[in-house]
């Protein structure tokens, strides 16, 4: 089993690269110790209607969109799929498509950083 550390992260960001999407972690471990973490593991995402998966697919085929399933479902009991990109760029341009289109999308409007966080409990 990994060791594992307590601690709090001081400072999230991801640099504006257009071939990837890694993630920058930094902060305070508890016997006060400063850490840094480079997480390429996560894709960014948005998640979207079911009902609406096929025009998103047709709209967004060529744009390195991976469509997975959820267990997410709106406020209304429909079920979500994950649409995630390679790169933030990506996601920014999908997510915009996909507004034009008037597909409803959820946590698109969240920065890459924070869905990282969100996603893992961490506050």
């Amino acid at each position: 089993m990994p060791e594992q550390y307590e601690g709090f992260i001081v400072h999230s960001y991801f640099p504006k690269n257009k071939r990837s999407s890694r993630l920058f972690l930094v902060g305070r471990l508890k016997n006060g110790k400063t850490f840094a973490v480079v997480e390429e593991r996560q894709r960014p995402a948005c998640y979207l209607r079911e009902s609406e998966l096929k025009p998103a697919r047709e709209f967004l085929a060529s744009e390195g969109v991976l469509f997975e399933p959820s267990a997410y479902r709106t406020l209304d009991g429909e079920v979500c799929v994950r649409a995630s990109w390679d790169t933030v760029q990506q996601f920014q341009q999908g997510c915009q498509i996909l507004g034009e289109m008037g597909v409803r999308t959820y946590e698109a409007d969240m920065r890459y950083t924070d869905q990282y966080l969100m996603s893992r409990g961490i506050h």
